[in-house]
């Protein structure tokens, strides 16, 4: 689609001005819900409606005239880039899709770009036409998001299965042939707790259902410590504090699993070393009550503001190929099936805080549980 901005008008600018001088076009222009655009070649903004000063918070005179990079510093240079397209070629390019920023919230655009010419054939700008399609593109990526967690749980039922009937010949074989069981208590007990969690993939992801029970979180945070002390990088130095040793209603299996992702991602973020601090202590939730914290504190790379709740999305991960996406999703839906909250503090290149927030027992605890 291409139109005629007429005769006799000789600077680009009022190339571009002259084409909305037909009331109805401007009126379209002007009125029009979706965000529309004239630019001219130096990727400034000539004109803009309503709908993209609304998006910006500003006042549309603020935005006509001023370049594209002002408005939207992080993505200016990507949409230039088919800007110059239509310009080159002098046809018309749709169906962009975009990043957007509107009222200071990211999503997504699709863009329609068309060149308008002068009346001696040459592309004098660009005239664009988006539409905000962020809520269909999440609901895009919650399907396949949610098609790919479906698929990884069938695999991981079959491999929960497989590892179950191998341990089980372990365990056997233990019971069987070793009469001091305190020579072997470790590697038992180790063999007790992968059997266990092995049998919970063995059904629908976090479906295990075992009943709630009462534990003291710092047993748990201890026991986990112990389990993984091999794994910890020697440049990480890693402290515990309890703090009127908190006592939960959780089940400490899944609290123990949840805790594991939680200290691997922490000493992941400290490639070149750092500490890990784990404090519990008990503390008021978002609601004002009472409340056991489990407080997962690393002095590592810290998350972009950006990601803060991105970080909990099944599959979402800022590892590149060294992650799986899977640890920080998998350990907030373990701790809201115990009815608890996870959340998050960290400001990127200056460490995280994870905060297990988990009620608190009303009867005695039962130790550590796992």
């Amino acid at each position: 689609m291409a139109w005629d901005a007429g005769k006799n008008v000789r600077s680009a600018p009022e190339v571009l001005r002259h084409f909305l001088d037909s009331g109805p076009i401007r009126m379209l222009f002007d009125q029009s819900p979706i965000f529309a655009y004239l630019k001219d070649t130096e990727n400034r903004h000539i004109r803009v409606n309503q709908a993209v000063a609304d998006s910006l918070a500003a006042e549309i005179d603020q935005v006509n005239g001023a370049p594209c990079a002002y408005w939207y510093p992080e993505h200016a240079d990507a949409y230039f880039e088919d800007d110059l397209e239509v310009i080159r070629t002098g046809r018309p390019k749709t169906g962009i899709l975009e990043p957007h920023r509107r009222h200071d919230v990211m999503g997504w655009i699709e863009t329609d770009k068309h060149p308008i010419f002068n009346d001696h054939g040459e592309v004098a700008g660009v005239l664009v036409l988006a539409r905000d399609v962020s809520e269909r593109e999440y609901y895009r990526d919650l399907l396949q998001r949610t098609s790919r967690v479906k698929a990884l749980e069938k695999m991981a039922a079959g491999v929960g299965h497989d590892l179950n009937n191998l341990l089980s010949v372990i365990q056997g074989e233990l019971e069987l042939r070793v009469h001091d069981k305190k020579q072997l208590s470790t590697v038992y007990d180790a063999v007790g707790r992968a059997a266990k969690l092995t049998r919970q993939l063995m059904g629908p992801v976090r479906s295990s259902r075992e009943p709630l029970t009462t534990a003291r979180v710092d047993r748990v945070v201890e026991e986990v410590r112990r389990l993984v002390r091999s794994s910890i990088p020697q440049q990480v130095v890693v402290r515990t504090e309890s703090i009127g040793y908190p006592e939960a209603r959780c089940r400490p299996l899944e609290l123990a699993e949840a805790l594991t992702n939680l200290f691997v991602n922490a000493w992941d973020a400290m490639p070149d070393g750092g500490s890990l601090t784990i404090i519990t202590e008990k503390t008021r939730g978002p609601r004002g009550e009472p409340v056991a914290a489990i407080r997962v504190i690393d002095t590592g790379t810290g998350i972009a503001r950006a990601h803060h709740e991105a970080i909990f999305a099944p599959l979402f991960t800022t590892k590149g190929g060294d992650g799986t996406g899977l640890g920080l999703s998998i350990a907030r839906s373990l701790i809201r099936d115990m009815g608890g909250e996870l959340v998050v503090e960290s400001r990127e290149g200056f460490g995280s805080e994870f905060r297990v927030l988990l009620p608190l027992a009303d009867g005695p605890a039962q130790g550590s549980g796992i």
